[in-house]
């Protein structure tokens, strides 16, 4: 059983059961948090429960007739509940071999995700990336989409991504303002990680531009490692302010996993320019902007070309990519993984296939 906390920016599917559905909820930027109970069968992740944390602002009416005031102190923020309980969880815990670390694993996915679908992901990812001395956390951020890989529904899944920046960015900056707010003795002192798969990092991209450019938002090195997972950005997206360059200010290393014959990429392809996740970042970029370290790695020789799940879901269906990010959570560094190698001319490494 896991337990995975979440922000969505989906209103609810009407069912009563606490779930969300596809439309974009409003106001935009408006969001909701909670903690998807998820279980595991087998090979199988399944949502069994969701709880949506309490929360009340004060409306207008409500003031204006006398039954509550504007004092901030009347404000129930389910956020402050949520995050309370996510450091909680954070902290490290010892068994008979030592301390095993605890890390928040923040996941953003992409296109044609239905909400429990999310967060079935996310705990699946947090068990496949933890190892005996790193226990992931998984967090979860759900933006609308409509659960189908059709040019049509791409196209309103990209519309509902680009509008869910702002509130994406709401969720870092309270989980930010959270934190710089909390006494010492609160804070856990965990490391956060940040996965990001397909559509997901266009949705992150607008987060990254409301953060930076909105006066009221605050940017700091909130993430410890970027995960971009076949990116479904442009291929200059590294090399322009408007795009994710900044996505360095809040970080210090990011890492782009890329197949160069991902065939679900293909379906962007036709509608956009070629794709981030599909040849990495062109024209080929230093690796390192603003003091961020940048890693792109070519994953293409480990994945089975008939395996039509695994070529698109790369960062949770093959080994060797997994065996590739746990190696990178645990901190080596690049030159010392031995199932990679660099290619000089592209400015990137690539996976062994191993015999």
């Amino acid at each position: 059983m896991t337990d995975v906390f979440f922000a969505t920016n989906r209103e609810g599917d009407g069912t009563g059961k606490g779930y969300f559905g596809r439309e974009i909820r409003k106001p935009e930027g408006a969001f909701r948090v909670g903690t998807a109970r998820v279980e595991r069968g087998g090979a199988e992740w399944r949502v069994t429960s969701v709880t949506v944390e309490p929360e009340h602002m004060p409306t207008p009416d409500e003031i204006a007739a006398g039954i509550a005031t504007a004092d901030p102190k009347q404000q129930v923020w389910g956020s402050a509940s949520l995050f309370g309980k996510m450091v909680a969880a954070l902290r490290p815990e010892i068994s008979g071999s030592g301390a095993i670390e605890k890390a928040a694993l923040v996941f953003i996915h992409g296109a044609a995700y239905d909400f429990p679908d999310a967060m079935e992901d996310a705990a699946e990812l947090a068990a496949l990336y933890s190892t005996e001395r790193l226990q992931l956390v998984p967090f979860a951020f759900s933006y609308p989409t409509n659960g189908e890989y059709t040019p049509l529904g791409y196209v309103s899944d990209k519309h509902d991504a680009r509008r869910s920046g702002l509130a994406m960015a709401r969720a870092f900056q309270r989980f930010s303002e959270y934190m710089a707010a909390a006494g010492r003795a609160a804070r856990c002192g965990a490391r956060i990680f940040l996965v990001a798969h397909s559509m997901g990092n266009f949705a992150l991209r607008h987060a990254v531009q409301e953060l930076i450019t909105n006066p009221r938002m605050r940017t700091v090195r909130l993430f410890d490692k970027v995960f971009l997972m076949a990116p479904d950005e442009d291929v200059d997206a590294f090399h322009h302010d408007h795009k994710l360059v900044p996505i360095t200010r809040l970080t210090t290393e990011v890492n782009i996993y890329i197949r160069t014959d991902d065939k679900l990429l293909a379906l962007s392809d036709v509608l956009d320019e070629d794709r981030l996740g599909h040849v990495g970042p062109l024209p080929p970029i230093r690796e390192t902007i603003a003091g961020c370290s940048i890693a792109v790695v070519d994953c293409t020789p480990v994945i089975a070309v008939a395996d039509a799940d695994t070529r698109h879901r790369y960062y949770r269906r093959a080994p060797e990519v997994v065996a590739d990010m746990r190696a990178v959570l645990s901190g080596m560094t690049p030159g010392k993984i031995a199932e990679r190698h660099y290619d000089e001319l592209r400015i990137c490494w690539v996976l062994r296939d191993q015999p």
